[in-house]
């Protein structure tokens, strides 16, 4: 069981073989393959891919719910959740070699996103201007680093309670402080925030009802995906 909030991460950077590739597409649900192969661009559905059978692989070992079994449903804005289940909460994201997935028994969001450059007149159209105030006064070399470390935390936030962007961006301002991350928002509910370094030129924050953070992420390689996916193929 799940009694804190968990991280993992895959880096996908090595492509996946076309046996494995397959191997894995088969044993996810059918409107998930579909989405899977409707996808253009091949990394994009390795992104997909590899998420799915992360998160399979864990509800199926640590739930012992066969994979056959498992049924999701999605709220009104379309946030996944394990069909009957309230104690068990997830979220994903994927971005570059990056595929991430939190786990709570409480709400959790998490957001990866792979830092470039571009033009910070976008912080104005959907940042709070406190944030964008915020942005700056950063000094001019370190403005994008701050820019994603805002843009994270604020979809790891939307992403924890289910609104998708139907909650606007701009509508809540994210502030750094020496006592750590906090949310300015119109209603009283508490969340939590915490960021953690992944890779050089990355950036990973989350999001969860409670603080109760893990002190590391949990790295799974290529490699040990596919071996828990062997190990558990009788039980998908």
């Amino acid at each position: 069981m799940i009694n804190m909030v968990t991280i993992y991460t895959v880096n996908i950077a090595t492509p996946l073989t076309e046996t494995v590739y397959e191997s894995y597409l088969q044993k996810i649900p059918q409107d998930k393959q579909q989405r899977i192969r409707a996808f253009l661009r091949r990394e994009d559905a390795v992104r997909a891919l590899v998420g799915q059978v992360l998160l399979h692989s864990i509800i199926i070992d640590s739930l012992g719910i066969p994979g056959k079994a498992l049924a999701f449903e999605q709220n009104a804005y379309g946030k996944p959740a394990l069909m009957n289940n309230q104690d068990f909460h997830f979220n994903l994201s994927h971005a570059g070699d990056w595929v991430v997935l939190a786990l709570d028994q409480h709400p959790v969001g998490i957001d990866v996103e792979r830092i470039k450059d571009m033009d910070l007149d976008v912080a104005k159209r959907f940042f709070s201007a406190r944030e964008y105030s915020d942005l700056m006064a950063q000094p001019e070399t370190e403005r994008i680093d701050y820019f994603f470390d805002l843009w994270t935390l604020k979809e790891s936030y939307i992403k924890a309670i289910g609104k998708g962007l139907s909650q606007p961006l701009d509508s809540f301002a994210m502030i750094f402080e020496e006592a750590g991350i906090s949310i300015i928002k119109e209603d009283k509910q508490q969340w939590f925030f915490r960021q953690y370094p992944l890779a050089p030129g990355y950036k990973l924050s989350v999001c969860a009802a409670l603080d109760d953070f893990p002190g590391e992420i949990l790295n799974k390689t290529q490699t040990e995906l596919y071996n828990d996916f062997i190990r558990l193929r009788d039980r998908w």
